[in-house]
């Protein structure tokens, strides 16, 4: 399957729930919204690390942007610490970042061989990327767009 196949059942998830989508945005901030695109990046980026052997490929990620991943983190933080208090905030943004890692396993199972290449390209361009182009970079993303406009605040009920 190849990453467009696979984005058709987001699409149609996403075109099923339009309104629900719209609703579970509206609930973070847009800096709060550019936060979990990082994030979910950064979860299919790990995602090639382990799995695929591009270890070398994401620590020039990661180094490239540790301040701007530093800063989205801090971001993801707040909002669950603003929303649930410390302890249960803490907890719920574990669960928040345990479901991403575990969506971006699930397309690199649902996909063919050529994931492992997908995101050896992603990693290297997002490496690349000036720091200032990473939420953007993020966020025009497939993944990232999906889980944002649908599932963020309905995570945390």
């Amino acid at each position: 399957m190849t990453p467009a196949a696979a984005g058709i059942p987001a699409v149609a998830i996403l075109l099923a729930a339009a309104a629900p989508g719209v609703a579970a945005a509206a609930c973070w901030s847009e800096t709060e919204r550019a936060a979990v695109a990082v994030r979910v990046l950064q979860s299919e980026l790990t995602l090639g690390a382990l799995v695929c052997g591009h270890r070398g490929a994401y620590a020039r990620f990661v180094a490239r942007h540790e301040t701007e991943l530093r800063r989205h983190g801090d971001a993801l933080a707040a909002h669950f610490r603003g929303a649930y208090g410390p302890a249960e905030g803490e907890r719920r943004l574990d669960a928040f970042a345990t479901r991403l890692a575990n969506e971006a396993s699930g397309r690199k199972t649902a996909w063919t061989s050529d994931y492992c290449a997908y995101l050896k390209a992603l990693t290297d361009r997002a490496a690349a990327l000036p720091p200032d182009r990473l939420a953007a970079f993020a966020a025009a993303q497939p993944n990232a767009r999906r889980t944002a406009a649908e599932s963020a605040c309905a995570a945390e009920k």
